[in-house]
């Protein structure tokens, strides 16, 4: 029996997603439904996915936002684990769903990777502690590549009333729950910088300190933490651009 549903929102992907497929095709784990929730893509994404025949089902073509894509996904899933991906990221070892999945039957509710960037196709490890005590204060890498069992769904899917901390939501809501958390320091997620939530990056630390106020995080340390982390984003992006630009 099939345990695993792939959920993976794309739009107008194929710049990057063969490298993401590749690294689908290559897991030593193949026994996954892929679900796609696309936003009307322009382009030959739908084309490329088809080409590499998988257990493929494009649930939704017209989606009012990735969130809305994914809750489609989610609400049909029928397997007891479910995953969810970025079209242009990378699974770094071929043993990474199996991983996670061992992870799951081991007793956690989320099984978490460990971390890694792509920039200009180069790779980098940034390794994470298997503690997600801090969450309350600052998001876990990755927020996206986890792994969960389906039963956590009961308590809810995908907000859609922010852009970016969308799945910062998602996981401290389960976290507060006492949901089981943990990772696999042993393999790796790569994100690609240059996607939507590093380009708007000051949004998605404003949502982040709404959310975590919200849930009652200590007023003077989020606002410290964000004046911190919005100093780091304008000097390493903005200002680093700008100097290269004189």
């Amino acid at each position: 029996m099939t345990e695993l549903t792939v959920i993976l929102p794309t739009k107008n992907s194929e710049k990057f997603i063969n490298f993401f497929l590749k690294s689908l095709k290559e897991q030593d784990f193949q026994d996954f439904y892929l679900f796609v929730a696309d936003g009307s893509s322009k382009d030959n994404t739908i084309k490329i996915l088809k080409e590499y025949n998988f257990n493929l089902s494009i649930i939704s073509i017209n989606d009012v936002s990735a969130e809305d894509g994914i809750n489609k996904c989610l609400k049909v899933v029928k397997t007891k684990f479910f995953c969810l991906f970025n079209s242009d990221d990378v699974l770094g070892q071929k043993n990474y769903i199996s991983s996670l999945v061992s992870v799951l039957r081991s007793g956690a509710d989320i099984a978490f990777p460990n971390f890694g960037s792509i920039t200009n196709n180069e790779y980098k490890i940034i390794d994470q502690k298997n503690n997600f005590k801090n969450i309350l204060y600052h998001n876990t890498s990755p927020d996206i590549g986890w792994m969960a069992k389906t039963s956590v769904l009961k308590d809810g899917l995908f907000s859609e009333n922010y852009k970016l901390a969308t799945a910062y939501l998602f996981l401290l809501k389960l976290y507060k729950k006492s949901y089981v958390f943990k990772r696999d320091r042993n393999v790796h997620y790569f994100f690609r910088i240059g996607g939507n939530s590093y380009k708007n990056g000051i949004l998605a630390y404003l949502e982040q300190k709404d959310i975590s106020l919200k849930f009652g995080a200590n007023k003077f340390l989020i606002y410290k933490i964000l004046i911190v982390n919005l100093l780091k984003f304008f000097v390493k992006h903005k200002l680093f651009k700008f100097w290269h630009k004189v």
